[in-house]
């Protein structure tokens, strides 16, 4: 199944969650008044909500819940709870005008589990939780619960905002939370929601018991958030008591949560790919990473304030992928999916990775992925010269040296007729004649007339012309190398019979559409995945019978790494890529960072300046192959072995005119020896007459016109 389907499928399953959670809103707010106008006739007196309380709640869930898409109340483990929750719903029904819903799940007695698990199968993420609850421990235990039994997709969110609701239980003092041994049981609460849960947006509302007095400002009710980042003496994780009459400053408070770290560690997963991230070391000691991944590491650690620690993953596999047989996954993926990493700021693709327990960033870039070939063979040094113009080029210079050398002989035909002026002159002799001129060489003779004077000059321009552009382009192809055609398209890598070799599994599946051509099936089949110790890339170079995949923007990089002595590149970038994806980062589903990274990424994106960290990082990485080479253009001195075609066209072009010589001696000697015989077969006639005229041997074959 491809993205968008899955996409679709949520989507739908999304949509049919909310139609009944409206169902079940609707009957739970029918049945809640019902309780309620039961309870209030028997008393009339609010039970726990006074009118300064609604008003604070009221504040506090209109910013708090403005994203959400509705608000899930949670009794828990006590009457009093749901009796709380019963008074709770007309309230939140009339005021804050929200979808809204009860679930009520019995955690079973004697359920354990052990801390550190993962949430799984997120869907929703921008929810709204109340719980009420008079129990700590009934908190942690249900929390627990929900997401180890993998129930109740729409309670299990560490993401969503969390509103928990203390009730105080009979016979505790009215200044709960101004008591040191209170405030450490609260913030040990919280810690230990943060750091086995990932659950940070929480806000506590303390409700006093009825029979205490109210505050001196008419609230039974307590403000107070937990913020994870700010040291405290014992350990991180501090609760912030709030005034009543400035719910601002909670608000306040809150957002600024995540723009401040305030030193906070940050694992993050991140290993050497250039040439987006490779450390710099000194004394044996990683101290930073430049690339663009490294760069976008220092400033979201800048701007968040958060103290990076950056490590490899922990089995060396990279980008990781999935084991079809147990299905558990490796490398970076694998060090997000089990909690061994808070952020993989390794870029990469954003396409399905056989688990939705991962989320995507913002994308940072795009990138192909493409093929990488061998290079083609270098042309012998012969046929360089052949490839001074192309086939193209080669045509038009003959059809005009053809049609000159006609015009000529036409030219000549005309003046002979109107001139009446005899001129034997054959085509074959034309030919010869205007050769001179097109190869910008000393005429065989000045000509006569002058049309003949015009038509050749004009001739003799073109040539030079032509004769000096050949030049230019012959000394370039004799000093720079030249190749037989590269594979550039798909087809030509079919027709090629490489196998396309990778080392990471996640692209054998969809690398190639699913359309069914039957280009498409070939080259789907071709595919093979390699374990090697080195690169793909690398063994592609050295073996030089199979193809490679790899992203565009490091095989730009890598293809200066495996280079030839006289600096040339062994292997080619296939121009037609079969793939372009969006580049981000992976973070564990429903972490709380993922808004504030996507903030400075779009920030960072619009401001180009990830542009141009990619441009730096490019200039820098080949300079030193630009100076290593830079050699290769200082002038070259001709060898015999370039110069070996004039030698070869010499050589023929002697062996030809010996081969012409001999052959005009044999047709003359055999001409002579036919007129011999016929002469002493024949009778001499007298010496007044001569022989006929063709027993009469011509002493030469050509009669040119001076």
């Amino acid at each position: 199944m491809d993205l968008s389907a899955d996409i679709a499928m949520r989507m739908s399953f999304t949509n049919l969650l909310i139609s009944s959670l409206i169902f079940l809103s609707q009957y739970s707010m029918m049945l809640a008044q019902y309780h309620s106008l039961h309870r209030h006739l028997g008393n009339p007196e609010s039970f726990f909500l006074q009118t300064s309380d609604m008003k604070i709640l009221q504040e506090v869930c209109s910013w708090y819940f403005s994203e959400a898409q509705f608000i899930v109340l949670i009794p828990l483990d006590s009457k009093r709870a749901s009796d709380f929750t019963e008074e709770l719903l007309p309230f939140i029904h009339n005021n804050i005008h929200m979808l809204t819903t009860v679930s009520q799940i019995a955690v079973p007695k004697g359920f354990s589990i052990c801390t550190g698990c993962l949430w799984k199968n997120l869907s929703i993420l921008h929810q709204a939780f109340i719980f009420i609850v008079e129990s700590e421990d009934a908190l942690v235990q249900f929390l627990r619960f929900i997401q180890h039994r993998n129930i109740s997709p729409h309670l299990r969110n560490p993401r969503g905002h969390f509103l928990i609701i203390f009730l105080e239980r009979p016979g505790n003092g009215q200044k709960e939370l101004e008591t040191r041994d209170n405030e450490n049981k609260y913030t040990l609460l919280f810690q230990k929601l943060w750091k086995e849960l990932g659950i940070l947006n929480i806000i506590m509302m303390l409700f006093r018991n009825s029979d205490n007095r109210p505050s001196t400002s008419g609230h039974n009710a307590l403000l107070a958030m937990f913020n994870p980042f700010i040291n405290s003496i014992q350990s991180r994780g501090k609760l912030i008591v709030h005034n009543e009459n400035h719910v601002t400053n909670l608000v306040r408070s809150h957002t600024d949560m995540l723009n401040n770290l305030r030193g906070y560690p940050v694992r993050i997963s991140l290993f050497l790919r250039t040439p987006t991230s490779f450390p710099l070391h000194s004394d044996d000691k990683v101290i930073d990473y430049i690339g663009v991944d490294g760069f976008f590491m220092r400033n979201l650690a800048k701007y968040m304030n958060f103290t990076a620690i950056a490590m490899g993953p922990r089995d060396g596999k990279e980008f990781g992928f999935m084991f079809p047989n147990n299905g558990t996954f490796t490398g970076s993926i694998g060090d997000i999916l089990y909690d061994r990493a808070d952020i993989s700021l390794n870029s990469r693709f954003v396409k399905l990775y056989g688990t939705n327990d991962i989320e995507f960033t913002l994308p940072v870039g795009f990138d192909n992925l493409c093929v990488i070939v061998p290079k083609a063979k270098r042309l012998p040094k012969w046929l360089a010269f052949f490839r001074v113009f192309n086939s193209h080029v080669k045509f038009a210079l003959v059809c005009v040296y053809v049609g000159c050398s006609i015009t000529s002989r036409i030219l000549q035909k005309m003046h002979s007729h109107f001139k009446r002026v005899r001129k034997d002159s054959s085509l074959f002799n034309t030919f010869i004649e205007m050769l001179p001129p097109f190869l910008s060489l000393p005429l065989i003779r000045m000509p006569s007339f002058s049309y003949q004077k015009v038509f050749v000059m004009t001739c003799f321009v073109f040539g030079m012309i032509i004769a000096s552009i050949f030049q230019g382009r012959l000394v370039t192809v004799l000093s720079k190398p030249d190749y037989y055609p590269d594979i550039n398209t798909l087809e030509e890598l079919d027709a090629s019979g490489l196998v396309i070799g990778t080392g990471s599994p996640n692209l054998i599946e969809d690398t190639f559409s699913t359309e069914e051509s039957s280009l498409i099936k070939h080259l789907r089949n071709k595919i093979k995945y390699y374990n090697l110790s080195s690169s793909v890339m690398s063994y592609v170079a050295k073996q030089q019978n199979m193809s490679a995949l790899n992203r565009l923007s490091n095989a730009i990089h890598s293809l200066h790494h495996f280079h030839n002595s006289d600096g040339t590149f062994q292997l080619h970038i296939v121009k037609e890529c079969p793939r372009t994806y969006s580049l981000a980062y992976i973070i564990p589903k429903g972490s709380p960072f993922l808004s504030r990274i996507n903030n400075i990424i779009a920030q960072f994106v619009e401001s180009g300046i990830i542009d141009k960290w990619n441009e730096d990082t490019r200039f820098n990485m080949t300079a030193f192959q630009r100076c290593k080479y830079s050699s290769n253009d200082s002038p070259k001195v001709f060898s015999l072995e370039d110069l070996q075609m004039p030698f070869l066209i010499l050589v023929c072009g002697l062996f030809g005119s010996a081969i012409t010589f001999f052959v005009e001696l044999t047709a003359q000697y055999v001409a002579q020896c036919k007129v011999t015989k016929c002469q002493e077969k024949s009778v001499w006639p007298p010496q007044n007459q001569t022989l006929p005229q063709a027993l009469q041997v011509q002493t030469s074959f050509r009669n040119y016109e001076i």
